[in-house]
């Protein structure tokens, strides 16, 4: 009983946030976010992988090709993933996965993450 009560006091203060002002998301994204965050829930995902897990990073953005000219000299200053995002993904063997943006690729950042997952 105790344990339904947290979890339902977890998804109040989630909803709340949320909903804040200050977190600047449309109400589609909030709804997204909030199915996501009760199926995470369910399935209990919120605890640490475990067993053998795979690790990789990669940039998320736009390619500059595909861009039109004025946006593209707006907002491309630089090569490769200068203006892109990192973003890691780790891996559990047979099902659940874990993404989450870094602030960078350095070993540090990465480990921490792997640590963190696991």
């Amino acid at each position: 009983m105790a344990r339904r009560y947290a979890a339902s006091r977890q998804l109040q203060e989630r909803r709340q946030f949320i909903r804040d002002s200050r977190s600047r998301v449309t109400q589609k994204t909030a709804w997204f976010m909030m199915h996501r965050i009760r199926r995470a829930m369910e399935q209990g995902s919120f605890g640490k992988l475990s067993g053998e897990v795979g690790a990789d990073e990669t940039f998320i953005g736009g390619k500059a090709r595909n861009m039109h000219v004025a946006k593209r000299q707006r907002r491309i200053t630089g090569t490769g993933g200068k203006d892109k995002t990192p973003v890691m993904g780790i891996l559990e063997r047979g099902g659940k996965v874990r993404v989450s943006v870094i602030p960078n690729r350095r070993k540090q950042a990465l480990q921490a993450e792997v640590q963190e997952a696991c």
